[in-house]
């Protein structure tokens, strides 16, 4: 259901807005009417490029300062988004004498992922005992900023089991100067004769203000690692166990995640003292699955346009003094940013039983190939992470769906009926059943 910007679909509820700046931002986030995050928004977006010529050495962009929101142009239906979406218009008032109206620069619209929510498939060595399983339709509101040669498609992903998806996307035109033969080959790759395509990079930066059970939250790290114990049912032999470990994270500067460690997998749960049935504190995961960090130096002159890069986690205490991790201005004040996102986490406020904020950096660094021409292709550009509720619900909030199908054998122990497929559906309302399906399993597997 769409009322103006507010969006309702399934158990989620949310108003959405675009920022000329920034670009996009949801607000009031609900599950089943119960606020789990207060804004998720796009805050900047950054490309670095490196070459041998003047003005590669010098080409890195700021996306905030040639105002990204303002950027999201006329999405093409059928292409952009599906022709079944629903489309809204923007208004801006940027580099203009009165107000602009962009239309088309928003759409909303469901889909079937392509792979199941969830399912199984029960057989008893070579019976059929039962299959049951959820088609996984999504939620997906997406926008596309034009800056310059390159596209960037944001996503914003909502599914029926809790999780929220979020994926940003480069595509379009590369840059490209004249090869030097012998001078420019650690600078990226001969894509045309004389023509290279640079090496550059894309990290883009959200706010994530979590609202987990209230805004009294915690934040802590998970820590998956080995244990070397002796097996006591089989001594004296001993064994090497993955166990996890939880640490507090109780300051600012501790929470500034500088390095996703792959020898050390951690877990990031932003949580509440509130319990579930079972006495586990209800939370949710950060789940930075394209983490980057910027690789140049953090005291250079042009890192410092975008300090929030060096790190690809952060958690600080929300303020109305940090609203946002960046400013218009940043790209053309370099060694001296307008926002300068060091200071949130300087000040090492405590961040223990407070109202928090998660920024998070993603991206992709890239080499351009012949096969970029014409165009950069999504495939492998794609840069993500997740939020996912931990131990938040008593079970799956999805047990219930329509989208749900269970199928048995039927009682005819000659095996000559077809098995019965159904589903949870509350026949007494108005609801939509799931189609029929033909289903031709058999009780028994030779």
């Amino acid at each position: 259901a769409v009322s103006g910007h507010h969006i309702k679909y399934m158990s989620w509820t949310f108003d959405f807005r675009m920022d000329s700046v920034s670009g996009p931002q949801l607000y009031d986030i609900r599950f089943k009417d119960k606020r789990i995050i207060y804004e998720l928004s796009l805050q900047e977006a950054i490309s670095f490029y490196t070459g041998y010529s003047p003005y590669f050495r010098v080409a890195n962009f700021v996306y905030g300062g040639w105002t990204m929101g303002r950027r999201s142009l006329e999405l093409v239906a059928g292409v952009d988004c599906p022709e079944t979406a629903k489309f809204f218009d923007t208004l801006h008032f940027v580099d203009t004498n009165e107000p602009e109206v962009v239309r088309n620069a928003v759409c909303v619209f469901e889909m079937d992922s392509g792979i199941p929510l969830r399912r199984h498939f029960e057989a008893n060595g070579k019976r059929f005992r039962f299959y049951e399983g959820v088609t996984s339709h999504v939620l997906v509101i997406r926008t596309i900023a034009t800056l310059r040669g390159y596209d960037n498609v944001f996503d914003f992903v909502f599914y029926q089991n809790g999780v929220v998806e979020v994926k940003s996307t480069p595509t379009g035109y590369i840059k490209t100067e004249n090869g030097q033969t012998s001078l420019d080959d650690q600078y990226g790759e001969d894509i045309e004769s004389k023509l290279l395509g640079n090496l550059h990079n894309y990290i883009f930066h959200y706010k994530i203000d979590l609202d987990v059970y209230g805004t009294s939250n915690y934040f802590e790290k998970i820590s998956i690692s080995k244990d070397d114990k002796l097996n006591k049912w089989h001594q004296p032999q001993r064994e090497n166990l993955m166990v996890f470990r939880r640490e507090q994270l109780k300051l600012e500067l501790d929470a500034a995640i500088k390095n996703i460690d792959f020898e050390k997998p951690t877990f990031y749960n932003v949580h509440s003292n509130e319990k579930n049935k079972f006495g586990v504190r209800r939370g949710y995961l950060v789940i930075p699955i394209s983490a980057v960090k910027q690789i140049l130096p953090k005291e250079y002159r042009y890192t410092k346009m975008a300090p929030w890069s060096n790190y690809p986690l952060a958690v600080t205490l929300s303020k109305d003094t940090e609203l946002k991790s960046s400013s218009v201005y940043n790209q053309n004040s370099p060694t001296s940013p307008i926002v300068d996102f060091e200071k949130f986490i300087g000040d090492n406020n405590g961040i223990t039983d407070k109202d928090l904020v998660a920024w998070v950096s993603i991206g992709c660094i890239q080499i351009p190939s012949s096969e970029d021409v014409p165009n950069a292709a999504t495939p492998t550009n794609t840069a993500r992470f997740f939020l996912r509720p931990f131990n938040y619900f008593d079970a799956d909030p999805s047990i219930n769906s329509t989208d749900a199908v269970f199928i048995k054998p039927s009682t005819d122990k000659s095996g000559s009926s077809p098995p019965v497929v159904a589903s949870r559906v509350d026949r007494s309302k108005d609801v939509c059943v799931p189609r029929k399906y033909d289903i031709n399993l058999t009780r028994t597997y030779e």
